[in-house]
């Protein structure tokens, strides 16, 4: 049984390697199971078991990297004792507590905060 095959593009494919093609979506991938004469069995991202033929455009795939930050909210925090503003990133709307306020960007330009 052959265990890498050399696509179209000049592509090594590999059994056990995830790979993917130009008109997939970001995030969708293919894994190698088996490569026989013409075709590769792949099982897709999502569970899926089919086959392909190896003469395609296939590319190493290569998981995307979560952006800095993402999924977070920009939050002014305010200390009530020293009036000394700070950034912090939530992913939820944080709590008001004793020590601090936090407010939106927006909210601080509502309310005409700077930090000195």
């Amino acid at each position: 049984m052959k265990t890498t095959a050399t696509a179209s593009n000049g592509t090594i494919l590999e059994i056990g390697k995830k790979y993917g093609l130009f008109e997939y979506t970001k995030g969708t991938y293919v894994e190698v199971l088996a490569i026989g004469k013409n075709k590769v069995f792949l099982r897709t991202n999502n569970g899926y078991e089919i086959t392909q033929d190896i003469n395609q455009d296939w590319l190493p795939y290569e998981e995307p990297q979560p952006k800095p930050f993402e999924g977070y909210q920009k939050w002014y925090c305010i200390n009530k004792l020293t009036n000394v503003i700070h950034v912090n990133y939530f992913k939820i709307e944080p709590k008001e507590d004793v020590t601090y306020a936090y407010f939106t960007e927006k909210e601080v330009i509502d309310l005409g905060l700077k930090n000195d």
